[in-house]
């Protein structure tokens, strides 16, 4: 048989591989991605991927890729060498096998294309993650699984470590143990798409943590997916994103608890700054930190939030609340069912602190507090420990501080400046050991 012909076959049946793999035939798997993730668009913008360029088949031929041509491969591939990640600019189609062995990432610098790859690693060391160090390119449809882990102060990803670049519909089921920032697609999203990717390993770091992403300080994160559990022992700890700097989110869901002995936590993020934040639901999960944690997300640096609905528990020292720890702007159409329970201060069932005011809300979980600050004070309410205005609010949660800390009512704690309170109920009942306590506010400037 000739070699034209060998390839041809080769080729085929890298193809069909393929679309078995990804469910066009037979019973392969299905999308990673789109089925599972977040409600979203039907069809995520994917690249269209076609299989063509030079069969590989062993681990020589995988070795000795050049950096800018387009490889298949045509069966799984075990590293039975030295692997030394190299930068790649071509296209590697995986046809749905695996490259199996792996101890350092795949690539270096990634800007061409990876598609349909699966990875089985067992990776440490400085800035590490299965498919590349930093992606300025496209990956779609990847499937990573083993462990990973780095080592010192450097950032950590199951897919990349550092995004600029698109990363589709792709999965990471491999463990990780990191120190910051540690993230299940992404240590760090700097620009760029990370879309329908799912997480389902458990991550664990020394610092800042994210279920997607570790830090995002770039749009394009949407219609992602955690289903791991988070623990570390440093501040910024969200289901999705340990930290967001002044960046767009949309669509994405935890279902993981997230825990953490330090600041910053959140079922969603532990801090994010941006103009606005709407949609965030997060599920029946537990949430535990230290300062500043929220079932949705411990510090927000935002100007308005509309329509989260938050059912999960939520444990902290000070500022606590069943969405949000602090809230610097206003919330509207939020709903928290989760219990909240707190050692310090400032808690409320929507959030412990809101800088503007709280409308159209509810609160159906009971709230705890056990302690106060330097002077004397719990602020603790089933809407809010301490806000600006409340109006159309209810509470059905018992609010307890079971400490001789002052300002705790039904609805809020301390109401800063009182405009327009009105349309409030409370149906829970109010206990306190302190003074100025009331069913529906202990103090009102």
């Amino acid at each position: 048989m000739g070699i034209g012909k060998v390839v041809g076959i080769l080729l085929v049946v890298a193809i069909v591989g393929y679309f078995v793999f990804w469910g066009v035939i037979g019973t392969g798997p299905s999308n990673p991605g789109g089925p599972e993730g977040p409600e979203g668009p039907e069809t995520p913008d994917v690249p269209e991927i076609v299989v063509g360029g030079t069969p590989i088949t062993t681990f020589d031929e995988l070795d000795a890729m050049d950096s800018s041509s387009d490889y298949y491969l045509a069966n799984d591939i075990a590293i039975t060498g030295t692997w030394v990640s190299k930068d790649f600019s071509g296209k590697l189609v995986g046809c749905g096998y695996t490259i199996s062995g792996l101890k350092v990432p795949l690539f270096s610098n990634l800007s061409g294309m990876v598609d349909a790859l699966k990875l089985d690693v067992s990776i440490g060391g400085h800035g590490v993650a299965a498919v590349a160090k930093n992606n300025t390119g496209v990956i779609t449809k990847v499937i990573v699984s083993g462990s990973i882990s780095t080592s010192g102060i450097d950032v950590c990803g199951g897919i990349v470590a550092t995004n600029s670049g698109k990363i589709i519909e792709s999965k990471n089921n491999a463990v990780i143990t990191g120190t910051a920032p540690v993230g299940g697609i992404a240590g760090i999203h700097m620009a760029g798409e990370i879309a329908y990717c799912i997480n389902n390993a458990n991550l664990k770091s020394s610092g800042m943590i994210g279920g997607v992403v570790g830090e995002i300080s770039g749009d394009g994160v949407q219609h992602c997916t955690n289903k791991g559990d988070l623990n570390t022992t440093g501040d910024y700890a969200g289901g999705v994103a340990g930290y967001i700097h002044d960046a767009n989110t949309s669509g994405n869901k935890n279902e993981g608890d997230v825990t953490s002995i330090a600041d910053y936590v959140g079922g969603e993020a532990g801090y994010a700054v941006r103009s606005n934040a709407d949609g965030f639901d997060i599920s029946n999960i537990k949430v535990s930190g230290r300062n500043y944690v929220g079932g949705a997300v411990g510090y927000a640096k935002v100007a308005t939030v509309d329509d989260c609905v938050s059912k999960a528990d939520v444990t902290g020292s000070s500022y606590v609340g069943g969405l949000f720890g602090y809230l610097s702007g206003s919330a509207e159409g939020c709903t928290s069912t989760g219990t909240v329970s707190a050692s310090g201060y400032s808690v409320g069932g929507i959030a412990g602190f809101v800088g503007g005011n709280v409308s159209y809300s509810e609160n159906h979980g009971d709230i705890l507090s056990k302690g106060f600050d330097d002077d004397g004070v719990s602020h603790v309410g089933g809407i809010a420990g301490s806000v600006k205005n409340v109006f159309n609010c209810t509470n059905a949660g018992d609010v307890e501080s079971n400490s001789v800390g002052n300002r705790v009512g039904g609805i809020a704690g301390y109401i800063l400046a009182s405009q327009d309170c009105s349309n409030i109920t409370n149906t829970g009942f109010v206990k306190s050991k302190g003074d100025y306590v009331g069913g529906l506010f202990g103090y009102v400037d």
